[in-house]
């Protein structure tokens, strides 16, 4: 009897940190956080709306004339949207070798050289030039968790060293791969304080590495050297999670939902987009529920320049978003929207 009590005292009081720990996460992403955003007015105006009737499309990149959404369920489809939505249309890829297993954590990426469906499990990669007609197979010496091309034949990777038990990052070419082990900085666990979004800044030739749980972001060259470490406007310099452990499984899981700093992010010509999870102190409380806050960043000096708002469609917050040109690409739940944008030409 007394050993049941125990056990019924310890579930229950790790239900109850839990639940702490997650009313903890939404009061610190709905109250003033000791920071204020600069709001000019007008800056991103509703365009156009589409239902696309599910949730599992993201935004796989751009072309400078199209955006491209792929489907974490369906792998080999892509959608092509146009800034108006009137041209959109949805194609299966053709991928060789025919009947190769693709996993469903594969993720299609498209930029103005080509299309490329990056799968890290299965170490490999199918690519194609712009005209997006037929994904030949390369194959890859090396298992990673997120990809972005910086030029023909070469590749930025995130993967996970089993030693080291953390996020690295690594220069990847068909006859190479160059690694920075001491890139992404550890605070917790090494991979889930780590966790973030690899993008690559074209206009400055810049690898960018955005932090979701924490007020920083690191620019590097293509070598993979650091240039210089940016912070967001918030004060969450150190990530907030718990993390538990699977003995069975020799696995690290997190034990409660972590303090979320950055949902999402994009960059065009320069600019860095983050999509921020917390409130400001200038903010009006209903503002903020009903709408996504986007801070825009200057990448090569690192200087926080505005942010804007978008709205939510049917109550729901965006999920991922992309910029190309005057025209901004939001998902919200099973929407697609285009806003058009003016940005302040004295705020760059």
């Amino acid at each position: 009897m007394q050993k049941v009590k125990i056990l019924f005292l310890c579930a229950a009081s790790g239900i109850i940190s839990i639940w702490g720990l997650y009313a903890y996460s939404k009061k610190v992403n709905n109250t003033p956080n000791g920071f204020i955003r600069l709001l000019p007015p007008h800056i991103a105006t509703p365009h156009q709306i589409l239902n696309v009737g599910a949730n599992s499309w993201y935004i796989a990149g751009d072309d400078n004339e199209h955006f491209f959404l792929g489907n974490v369920t369906a792998p080999g489809y892509i959608m092509q949207v146009g800034s108006a939505l009137k041209d959109t249309n949805i194609n299966m890829l053709s991928i060789s070798p025919v009947g190769q297993k693709i996993y469903k954590s594969a993720k299609l990426y498209v930029d103005a050289a080509g299309t490329y469906l990056f799968d890290g499990i299965g170490r490999q990669m199918f690519y194609d030039t712009l005209k997006r007609k037929h994904l030949e197979q390369r194959l890859m010496n090396a298992y990673f968790t997120s990809a972005v091309p910086v030029s023909k034949g070469t590749l930025i990777l995130r993967a996970v060293d089993k030693k080291l038990k953390q996020h690295i990052l690594l220069k990847y070419t068909a006859d190479s791969i160059a690694l920075n082990k001491n890139v992404l900085q550890k605070q917790v666990d090494g991979i889930f304080c780590t966790d973030g979004i690899l993008q690559y800044d074209r206009v400055n030739a810049a690898i960018v590495y955005l932090y979701y749980y924490r007020n920083q972001f690191v620019r590097l060259d293509t070598n993979l050297n650091v240039l210089s470490i940016g912070k967001t406007i918030d004060t969450v310099s150190h990530v907030k999670l718990s993390v538990g452990s699977i003995a069975s499984q020799q696995e690290v899981t997190m034990s409660a939902p972590p303090v979320v700093v950055n949902k999402a992010s994009c960059i065009s010509n320069g600019l860095l987009y983050v999509y921020s999870a917390l409130k400001a102190n200038n903010e009006d409380e209903q503002m903020f529920s009903e709408s996504s806050d986007i801070d825009v960043y200057n990448v090569k000096s690192g200087k926080y320049l505005y942010s804007f708002f978008i709205h939510d469609i049917d109550h729901k917050k965006i999920r991922d978003f992309r910029v190309m040109g005057k025209w901004l690409l939001a998902l919200n739940g099973n929407y697609i929207s285009v806003h058009e944008l003016r940005l302040p030409a004295n705020m760059q």
